[in-house]
């Protein structure tokens, strides 16, 4: 009768074992995961940002192209959210579509769990002509 309870024993510990690392590892992938999406949605935040200080004062971009510096706070072209260092990069160039047009490119870019990772937006902004 013993030996029966030392394998249901063995057999029931040996299933929680399993279970709790099972868990263990579910939570630290839901952990990563969660920390790229706040990096994404902080990218996307920064990126809006800076197109709406853009539009907000296009007239003053009439007839330009070339690199703009980050617009907002926390200086020239680094913006720290959530613990995490990232570059915004924005270029303008004239539009094929009109001529008072110009096309933006904010690039927003931060170091992931194991890479490099960036949010790219296009958008045109008519600064008159």
């Amino acid at each position: 009768m013993e030996k029966g309870f030392l394998l249901l024993e063995t057999a029931v510990t040996g299933f929680l074992l399993v279970t709790a690392s099972l868990l263990c590892f579910s939570y630290g992938m839901l952990n990563r995961q969660r920390a790229e999406s706040e990096a994404s949605h902080a990218a996307v935040y920064l990126a809006r940002e800076q197109m709406a200080r853009i539009e907000a004062n296009a007239v003053f971009y009439r007839g330009y192209t070339g690199d703009i510096p980050w617009l907002g706070d926390n200086g020239p072209d680094i913006k720290n959210l959530n613990g995490r260092e990232y570059e915004v990069e924005t270029t303008m160039r004239g539009a094929e579509e009109g001529a008072g047009l110009r096309e933006v490119t904010v690039c927003v870019r931060w170091k992931g769990a194991a890479d490099k990772r960036e949010e790219k937006f296009r958008k045109l902004v008519d600064c008159g002509g």
